[in-house]
């Protein structure tokens, strides 16, 4: 598809390859933003204490303490928090390795 040396190509020819180059750079950039917009249209999971406590398989009060400041958990209050549910996978996921 692409020649193994740019010098390969003749000059005059060189803005023709410029523009195949941009178009398919747009092809792969949009590709990329439907996936991430794919991905953020997806609902997010919102579990209480006593959910993500079973999930992790620990006490609530452990998973309270232990998590007290992590960017998945929102506080209601100082005995109610809720947890994002993709970035407490994320986090379950990284404290097992």
């Amino acid at each position: 598809m692409f020649p193994p040396d740019v010098n390969a190509i003749p000059r005059a020819d060189l803005p023709a390859e410029v523009g195949r180059l941009t178009e398919r750079l747009a092809w792969v950039v949009m590709r990329l933003n439907e996936t991430a917009q794919a991905a953020a249209n997806q609902p997010t999971k919102i579990l209480d204490a006593k959910e993500a406590a079973t999930a992790a398989g620990v006490a609530p009060r452990w998973l309270l303490q232990t998590t007290r400041g992590m960017s998945f958990r929102c506080d209601l209050s100082k005995k109610h928090a809720r947890f994002l549910e993709p970035g407490f996978r994320s986090w379950l996921e990284r404290r097992k390795r």
